[in-house]
């Protein structure tokens, strides 16, 4: 039997297109779930950012991370069998299973903005709605033809869509922002409701228990309710003001909502009344889903996965995580060896490179801002109310050391075994600013130009007595000034030596005496200096990001990371000349530390940890857009199957079948014929390949045989 190629190219191109990021913490991953959806009692889907799928084949207990081949944010999915699915996201994403979410084809929908939801009335007939990023265009689409090709039927201008449902095959509902529209002819029109209560913003989730009675939750704890098919609408009192997000009901009286802050609301009586349900989190869900009258699951932010299987009494969080705090700053002393600290008093240690991270009493529940070590066993944290802890026992125990204020400290660094710096304040209006400095390790600290204006974000040494910070302060006309600072007396005096007007600095780090770095913000973009003699000057080299620049971190004179806002983790080279994304999150990351060069560690928001062996990669590669020109049906199948060419063009075409082992076991010839049939009442149950090619193309499909 001939193998084929393609097969044993696709595998390795998958094996080294994914993560070169693993994820550490939460377990399997922590990006935002934003939809999930049950086939049957035990097998579910769930979908999030950064292109996130995940799969339960155990009612939920566990979830398995399958490659989407994608990196877009992901709204939502539908299945409408067991093995055919459909996901869609931002920028037009639209993505199909045919294998129970083995593996996803990504299909052309021929729209650029994100598309919020999904749903099919039957096998062939599906819509999507969405928005633009901004709101100024909304559409639906609809495909008549199981996905392979979309039609924007309507578009609106200034009009954000969030959710679509169709109580049969013909009636619709869609909603979004301060509107509801419905459809009873399968989309060729839609009905703008405009009776709405004048409260009403933005409207996120549309459900109905009948043809008649529907739900429709939004912001600010808006549930409205109609008996009549959508005529009228009344706003039923939800009891709270946190937003919703989604709902479900399991029959015509019993309901769930959730949203914002961990809010889940429960209804037994149609929606008259709702009670709050008791869940350990304050994190925003996003998504509910029942699969029967007890059992439900919740999605939300940091890859929360909660289920219950009492009706919601009870929550259980199904998601390995050693902590949720945000994690502000990690050290490791070597390379199995790795420390960790946060909010709430966090303090994580790993003795084996990361595998397990147990989390150290630190003794306080303030949030921990920075950690050093001068040595294996010895380390310094600073945390927002002026604490400095010290370890001398490898983070065994940690002591309080007298620091001599209240304000917040944010950085701290030494020099040498005893001597070292912590700076902060508050940089609030008034000259609060920090640096304080020890000379015994700890012991007793000094304040060093008491006063200072800017509240100090970061410091670094070059040498023992060659240091710079960076910070800045509001002042009174509600401008942000900031300011480079430098001493070369081992912090007796500093002086201003940069300050970029209305900017916030950050973070700074040096790869020599002379080559520095410093990241920061102004009201436009965050942005990236550099000097090369010493700070003497800086030069912007015009890294303009859309958000906040938290780190910056270099591994040698050429290769640096930075962190920031939206899960960025920016790589550079060439000592900072150019900047790849290499990010598989969109949590917020404040902190990165390399082991040696090549294994790395980054934590953020939501106790993100993630590692890196390979210099940090770019996470994925994603798949181009596949237009299909052939269509196979029925699929599965048992008796024969029948292949379209979609274009309707005659052209000689080759049809081969190949099993899972890549053997080609059948393969037929033909003609001028836009429908093609091939008997495959001999094959044994089980996925095949089809590979179907002409003169111009050659697609690759998949079939399933019962």
């Amino acid at each position: 039997m001939k193998k084929y190629l393609f097969i044993i190219y696709f595998c390795i191109h998958s094996i080294f297109a994914f993560s070169q990021w693993v994820w550490q913490n939460p377990l399997p991953q922590g990006n935002s779930l934003h939809s999930v959806y049950f086939t049957n009692a035990n097998t579910g889907y769930a979908v999030g950012d950064v292109g996130t799928i995940l799969k339960t084949i155990d009612g939920g207990i566990t979830w398995t991370v399958i490659p989407s081949g994608v990196v877009k944010n992901l709204s939502s999915l539908f299945f409408t069998n067991a093995i055919t699915g459909y996901v869609v996201g931002e920028s037009g994403t639209i993505l199909k299973t045919i294998d129970a979410g083995s593996t996803w084809t990504k299909i052309s929908s021929g729209i650029s903005y994100r598309l919020n939801s999904v749903l099919f009335t039957d096998f062939n007939t599906g819509y999507a709605v969405g928005n633009q990023t901004y709101g100024e265009e909304g559409g639906i689409l609809k495909t008549i033809n199981g996905g392979l090709t979309w039609s924007e039927i309507e578009s609106f201008y200034g009009c954000q869509l969030y959710s679509i449902l169709f109580t049969d095959v013909n009636t619709g509902y869609a909603v979004g922002d301060k509107i509801i529209l419905k459809t009873v002819n399968a989309g060729l029109s839609w009905t703008y409701y405009t009776e709405l209560p004048s409260s009403i913003s933005i409207l996120r989730s549309v459900c109905f228990t009948n043809l008649s009675t529907g739900y429709v939750v939004g912001d600010y704890g808006e549930c409205l309710k109609t008996i009549d098919s959508g005529l009228t609408w009344i706003l039923l009192s939800s009891g709270t003001t946190n937003g919703l997000n989604s709902i479900y009901f399991i029959d015509n009286n019993t309901g769930y909502a959730v949203g914002e802050s961990g809010k889940v609301l429960k209804t037994i009586n149609a929606g008259t009344t709702w009670t709050a349900l008791t869940i350990f989190t304050s994190d925003n869900l996003f998504s509910v889903y029942f699969t029967d009258a007890i059992h439900g699951y919740l999605m939300g932010r940091y890859g929360t996965v909660y289920k219950t299987s009492n009706g919601g009494n009870t929550w259980a969080y199904v998601i390995s995580s050693v902590t949720n705090n945000k994690l502000s700053s990690v050290y490791f002393t070597d390379p199995n060896t790795g420390y960790i600290v946060g909010g709430n008093g966090t303090i994580l240690k790993t003795i084996n490179g990361g595998q397990i991270w147990n989390e150290v009493s630190s003794g306080t529940t303030n949030n921990l801002s920075s950690i050093f070590f001068t040595s294996s066993g010895t380390a310094y944290v600073v945390s927002n109310s002026g604490n400095i802890l010290k370890t001398i026992n490898a983070g065994m125990t940690w002591m309080g050391l007298p620091s001599g204020t209240t304000l917040p400290l944010n950085a701290v660094f030494f020099t040498d075994s005893l001597t070292g710096y912590a700076v902060g304040g508050e940089g609030i209006w008034r000259n609060d600013g920090i640096i304080l400095k020890t000379s015994n390790g700890g012991a007793s600290w000094s304040a060093m130009q008491s006063g200072y204006d800017y509240g100090l974000n970061s410091v670094y040494f070059t040498d023992a007595n060659t240091g710079y910070a960076v910070g800045s302060y509001l002042n009174r006309n509600l401008m942000t000034d900031c300011a480079i600072i430098k001493t070369v007396d081992a912090g007796k005096t500093w002086t201003t030596i940069h300050g970029p007007a209305n900017s916030v600095l950050l973070s700074i780090y040096f790869t020599d005496a002379n080559t520095g770095y410093v990241v920061g913000s102004n009201e436009f973009y965050s942005f990236l200096l550099k000097t090369l003699d010493g700070g003497t000057t800086w030069t912007n080299l015009n890294l303009k990001f859309p958000g906040y620049l938290n780190s910056v971190y270099f591994v040698n004179a050429d290769t640096g990371y930075i962190l920031g806002s939206g899960g960025q983790i920016l790589k550079t080279t060439n000592a900072g000349s150019n900047w790849t994304s290499v990010s598989n999150t969109t949590n917020n990351m404040f902190s990165i530390y390399f082991s040696d060069a090549n294994t790395g560690y980054a934590v953020g928001s939501g106790g993100t940890i993630l590692k890196t062996t390979n210099g940090g990669g770019n996470f994925i590669k994603e798949m181009p857009t596949v237009t299909s020109l052939f269509n196979i049906f029925p699929n599965p199948a048992n008796n024969k199957i029948r292949i379209e060419n979609i274009k309707k063009s005659a052209d000689e075409t080759f049809v081969m079948i190949i099993n899972c082992k890549g053997e080609q076991i059948k393969q037929d010839h033909f003609l001028n014929m836009n429908l093609m049939e091939i008997d495959v009442r001999n094959l044994s149950g089980g996925l095949y390949i089809v590979k179907i090619q002409t003169k111009d193309t050659t697609e690759v499909k998949k079939i399933l045989i019962d």
